[in-house]
C-alpha cells in the first residue's frame, strides 16, 4: 500500500499506522471502513481497484483536483475523512451501470469517476435531496457537455416519483436543467434547494420550494427553462475537455512534440477499460491542446509499432446555442457529441485514429482542440515496443 503524506489527511494516516512515539500529532478523527484492499492514498481518497497497479500519477491528481473544483463551486467544506473509492470494470457492480456510490463507497468505472466523486462529496457535508438534483448536479459538474433532452421542468423534477430506473436522456437533461438554475440563479441558490429538499419531498414541496428560492412563479420558472433549452453549456473543471492537459507550442505554423509514455510522467492516463476490451494489458493517454484558426492542417504522428494512436478532439470551451456548434470533418471528435460522456474519449472511439501513414490533412474550424497520443502495450510478453512516439500539426 502506498502512503501519500502531503495532506494533513494523510500524515494523520501514516501516523495512526506507526508506533504512539513516533508521531506527537493528536489522534486522527476515524477513518471510514474501507470494503477493499487501499492500492493508494490521494489527499482526500482511498484508493482500490480490481486490477494491481491501476493508477497513475495522473489519474490521482485529476480526482483529487474533481474534489477542490466541486467544493469551490458549491463552497462546501472539504472532506473529512478519505472517501473509499474503487476503480473497476465490473458494471455488474452497480447494476449495469458505469458507476454508483453507496454505503459511502465509490465504486466505478474511469468513465464513471467524475459523477461518483460529486455523489460522494455531497454526501460527504450530508445533502441529500430527490432523483432529479442529485443525478443532475453530478452530470452538470462532471465535466461533459450538457444537452437538454427536450424534457420539461415539471417532468424532470417528478423523475422521483416515476421511480429510479431512469435512462441516458433523464441524466443528461437533470444534468442541463441543474447547470440552467446555477446559471440564472447561481451555485448559492442551488445548494440551498438541495439542501431543503430530501428524496422524500413530494411534487407540491418541490415546486412551492422552487418558488420561494427561485423567485418566481413555478410557471414562469418552466417556461423560461423551456425558453433555455437550446443552449448547450460547456464541460466544466478538470473533466472537461483539454482541461488537465498541456498546452502546446505554436508559432502559427507548425509544433513538433515527442511523448515517452510512463505512468510515472504526472502526465499520462491510465485507462485500463480500453486496454481490456481491446485485449491489450496496458494503455496509457497523454492529452495536449492548442488554439488553433480556421485552416486546412497536416497532422502526423510517428509511430513505434502497431499499437500507437493519435486522437483530435475538438473542444466546446463556453457555452454557446446547439445551432452554432461547428461541425468539424472526421475523424475529429466533437468533445460535445453524442458520445462523450467525459472529457475523455469512450473507447469504441479508438478505432478512428489519425495514425495513418504520411499523416492526414484536415480543414479544420478555429477552435480549441486537445491532441490525445496514445500507447497501448502489445500482450505477447516476446514483443517489445518503446512507448517513445512523436508527432506534428502543421498549417498547410
Amino acid at each position: 500500500m502506498i502512503l501519500r503524506a502531503s495532506s494533513s489527511l494523510g500524515t494523520a494516516l501514516l501516523c495512526a499506522a506507526l508506533p504512539l512515539s513516533a508521531c506527537s500529532d493528536p489522534a486522527p478523527p476515524p477513518q471510514p471502513m474501507i470494503p477493499f484492499e487501499v492500492e493508494e492514498m490521494s489527499s482526500y481518497l482511498c484508493l482500490g481497484a480490481d486490477a494491481p497497479d491501476s493508477f497513475c500519477e495522473a489519474n490521482v491528481e485529476i480526482m483529487d483536483a474533481q474534489v477542490e473544483f466541486i467544493t469551490t463551486v458549491l463552497d462546501l467544506p472539504i472532506p473529512e475523512q478519505c472517501i473509499p473509492t474503487f476503480w473497476t470494470e465490473d458494471f455488474e457492480l452497480c447494476g449495469g451501470r458505469s458507476g454508483c456510490y453507496r454505503q459511502d463507497t465509490i465504486y466505478s468505472s474511469w468513465l464513471g469517476m467524475p459523477h461518483e466523486i460529486v455523489h460522494a462529496v455531497v454526501a460527504e457535508a450530508g445533502l441529500r435531496a430527490p432523483l432529479f438534483m442529485r443525478e443532475g448536479l453530478a452530470e452538470a459538474l462532471s465535466g461533459k457537455a450538457l444537452f437538454s433532452r427536450d424534457i420539461g421542468a415539471e417532468a424532470i423534477i417528478e423523475l422521483e416519483i416515476v421511480g429510479a430506473d431512469i435512462g441516458r436522456p433523464e441524466y443528461e437533461s437533470s444534468g442541463h436543467f441543474v447547470a440552467w438554475m446555477m446559471d440564472r440563479f447561481g451555485a448559492d441558490r442551488v445548494v440551498e434547494l438541495y439542501d431543503r429538499l430530501d428524496p422524500e419531498s413530494g411534487k407540491d414541496e418541490m415546486i412551492s420550494t422552487i418558488e420561494e428560492l427561485m423567485g418566481l412563479p413555478f410557471t414562469s420558472f418552466a417556461e423560461e427553462y423551456e425558453l433555455a433549452q437550446r443552449i448547450v453549456y460547456a464541460g466544466k473543471g478538470p473533466f472537461s475537455c483539454g482541461a488537465s492537459t498541456s498546452e502546446l507550442p505554436w508559432d502559427g505554423q507548425r509544433t513538433v512534440a515527442e511523448v515517452v509514455s510512463s505512468c510515472d510522467s504526472g502526465e499520462d492516463y491510465r485507462r485500463r477499460d480500453i486496454g481490456e476490451i481491446l485485449g491489450h494489458n496496458q494503455e496509457l493517454w497523454r492529452g495536449h491542446r492548442l488554439s488553433l484558426s480556421e485552416g486546412e492542417y497536416l497532422v502526423q504522428l510517428t509511430r513505434t509499432g502497431q499499437y500507437g494512436y493519435a486522437i483530435l478532439e475538438m473542444c466546446l470551451s463556453e457555452d454557446t446555442d446547439e445551432d452554432l456548434l461547428p461541425t468539424p470533418p472526421a475523424p475529429v471528435l466533437p468533445s460535445w457529441g453524442p458520445l462523450r460522456d467525459i472529457g475523455f474519449f469512450p473507447w469504441w472511439e479508438v478505432p478512428t485514429a489519425l495514425a495513418v501513414p504520411g499523416g492526414l490533412a484536415l480543414d479544420l474550424p478555429a477552435g480549441t482542440y486537445t491532441l490525445w497520443i496514445g500507447w497501448i502495450e502489445d500482450p505477447e510478453p516476446n514483443i517489445q515496443l518503446s512507448p517513445r512516439q512523436s508527432f506534428s500539426i502543421e498549417l498547410l
